[in-house]
């Protein structure tokens, strides 16, 4: 999630993005890999179109996995803001 991080903030370094990746990925690395795992079907029909699919399947995945990251943030922000209230 490191890319969309620091697409969404700028300012950040690339060490900080990588650790707060880290942060947000803690106990989700497995929603993460059956998202991946979803697509395997898809990428076994794009080969069988000789490459063809891929012109869908690679948006597709994209959008997939910057949703999984607005998911993920939108978490971390209400994770926040319940301990804040506490």
């Amino acid at each position: 999630m490191t890319y969309y991080i620091i697409a969404d903030e700028n300012e950040t370094d690339p060490f900080a993005a990588i650790k707060k990746s880290k942060e947000m990925m803690d106990g989700n690395k497995w929603k993460l890999a059956c998202l991946s795992a979803r697509f395997i079907g898809w990428m076994l029909l794009c080969i069988l179109t000789f490459g063809i699919g891929y012109f869908w399947l690679g948006p597709y995945m994209n959008i997939s996995y910057a949703k999984f990251y607005d998911d993920l943030k939108e978490a971390d922000d209400q994770k926040k803001l319940d301990y804040l209230l506490l």
